[in-house]
């Protein structure tokens, strides 16, 4: 006898001898009314949550009482496996021996794999059947139930399961409880002349309750005062308008008592207009001290101008002066001065130059042109010749995350550890994605591989940018926005939160693509991610 046979038989024999005793005590009780027997059905699984291709093993269980048997004439279980889960094998084991198993066409409804039990020896009954999660489902979770019916001698099988177990399968693909999108409402600023430098965006989507982003405003010859009204807790439409003034404020500051080392970091003391990396001065003196920044003796304003910060010690003081104010700047040499409150001060020159686009496949009538040219004079795209950009040449996911390596300053990566098998130790890209992986801002693909020379996709590079920007602490909505695209649904759920607030403020709207639609898995080229990059940068102040 094989196994599979003498399962079977233990078990059909079992529910017999169940049935019998059944009858005998109460006659008057149907098959489709639970006896008053314990049967102990159970269903488990090797996994509660699945991915497409995945192979799950769920086990069945439950107890044969020979003395509740008289008048059954045999004992059926019914795994039902939904529609995306395929049966594959099973088996069934009491006192360790096999028996049968049926498996049901599929239909509409998925896929049944039946257990007929006839045996004489009573026990616990495990079963174990093996499924396979289909390729193309993506579904929101996957029902499985196990049903037992008794079958009385002579008659038919009940409408009502004796006894029943449900187990659900979460997808990886599955997000959580989707957020409710509460209304949304626009933010316009008006600049009364005035014309952004960098901050947020000028029309901004914001969620009932929530705050715009304050663009950072200039207007030549003009202070800026601030704004007319409010734009936190939005609870409707509102336009939003610069205040300026003509007047000077006076103050005045004293010529330094003493000189304090200043330098500029990296030696970098050379501006590109159209650049978006901002320059570094150092200071040796400690930031608690600061009074004042000026270039050519003119007070810069901290809110839009620079941004003062520790330099690699607490006694130093690290300025940062934006791009979108050096860009503004005349072509030339400047002076720049730093006041401390000791009357002492650090001072150093630089020079701004102006840009000259080296490519001739880049035109001015490209809608790429600026982001291509504030990218190459920034320093993080190149050509691929000395003539040439390229710009409808695919990037990879190495490529990408060197360019964001890049815009950090290409900082150290020494003691970090490589995750990725697939990332050498010399390539390019490799210090770039272990700084990326050990900041959360690259995770890999499900197979533990990095894959830097598969295409980088929409989706993807949105999502890079977007965990760049939490990492940086920058504002990010973390909610959906699911009627900005006809394809919304196609957008990766890791990638919905990126492509909802890449595009609420600004970044992704007016560009070429097809109509309404996002196609998130397309792969970007050089011209898309050169303007895309430059609407990040400019949208988060630099």
């Amino acid at each position: 006898m094989n196994k599979r046979t003498g399962k079977a038989l233990v078990l059909l024999l079992t529910v017999s001898l169940l049935s019998a005793l059944l009858f005998e005590l109460f006659p008057s009780v149907h098959a489709s009314v639970e006896p008053p027997a314990n049967w102990g059905l159970t269903l488990s699984s090797d996994k509660s949550i699945v991915a497409p291709d995945d192979v799950v093993t769920f086990s069945v269980g439950f107890n044969v009482f020979t003395e509740l048997l008289s008048g059954v004439s045999n004992a059926r279980v019914i795994v039902y496996l939904p529609h995306g889960l395929n049966y594959n094998n099973g088996t069934l084991i009491v006192d360790g021996r096999p028996s049968a198993l049926v498996t049901q066409p599929a239909t509409a409804a998925g896929t049944s794999v039946v257990v007929v039990v006839s045996s004489e020896t009573p026990g616990r009954v495990e079963l174990n059947v093996n499924a396979v999660v289909t390729p193309g489902w993506a579904g929101q979770s996957l029902d499985v139930s196990a049903s037992l019916y008794l079958q009385p001698s002579g008659g038919g099988m009940p409408i009502t399961a004796n006894d029943e177990a449900v187990l659900t399968l979460q997808s990886v693909l599955t997000p959580g409880p989707l957020p409710v999108v509460p209304e949304v409402y626009w933010v316009r600023f008006d600049l009364d002349g005035g014309r952004r430098v960098g901050g947020g965006v000028l029309k901004q989507a914001v969620y009932a309750g929530g705050s715009a982003v304050e663009p950072y405003v200039y207007k030549d010859g003009y202070t800026f005062l601030g704004w007319n009204r409010s734009f936190s807790n939005v609870l409707r439409d509102i336009t939003v308008t610069a205040l300026w003034t003509d007047d000077d404020d006076g103050d005045t500051y004293p010529p330094g008592a003493g000189y304090v080392d200043g330098y500029f970091m990296r030696g970098n003391d050379v501006f590109t207009n159209l650049s978006h990396i901002p320059m570094v001065f150092i200071a040796e003196s400690r930031p608690s001290r600061l009074v004042s920044v000026e270039i050519d003796g003119r007070r810069l304003s901290s809110r839009s101008d620079y941004v003062a910060t520790s330099g690699s010690s607490s006694q130093e003081t690290a300025i940062h002066l934006r791009a979108s104010y050096l860009n503004d700047l005349r072509t030339g040499t400047h002076t720049l001065r730093v006041n401390f409150r000791d009357e002492s001060y650090a001072s150093g020159q630089f020079r701004v130059q102006a840009y000259r686009n080296p490519f001739n496949d880049i035109h001015i009538s490209d809608w790429f042109v600026d982001g291509v040219e504030a990218m190459n004079a920034s320093g993080l795209l190149q050509g691929t010749d000395a003539t040439h950009f390229e710009p409808h040449v695919r990037m990879s996911r190495g490529m990408v995350v060197t360019l964001i390596y890049r815009y950090t300053g290409q900082p150290v990566v020494s003691g970090f550890r490589n995750p990725f098998p697939d990332v050498g130790r010399d390539s390019y890209y490799s210090n770039a994605v272990v700084w990326a992986a050990a900041n959360g801002i690259v995770t890999g693909r499900d197979t533990g591989r990095f894959d830097p020379y598969d295409d980088m996709t929409r989706e993807e590079f949105a999502t890079v940018l977007y965990r760049y920007q939490e990492a940086i602490g920058s504002d990010v909505f973390n909610r959906y926005l699911a009627r900005e695209y006809s394809d919304y649904d196609k957008i990766g759920y890791f990638a919905r939160a990126a492509v909802s607030d890449l595009t609420m403020v600004g970044i992704y709207r007016d560009l070429p693509f097809r109509g309404d639609l996002f196609e998130p898995q397309a792969p970007v080229d050089r011209a898309e991610v050169a303007t895309v990059m430059w609407r990040w940068i400019e949208s988060i102040g630099w």
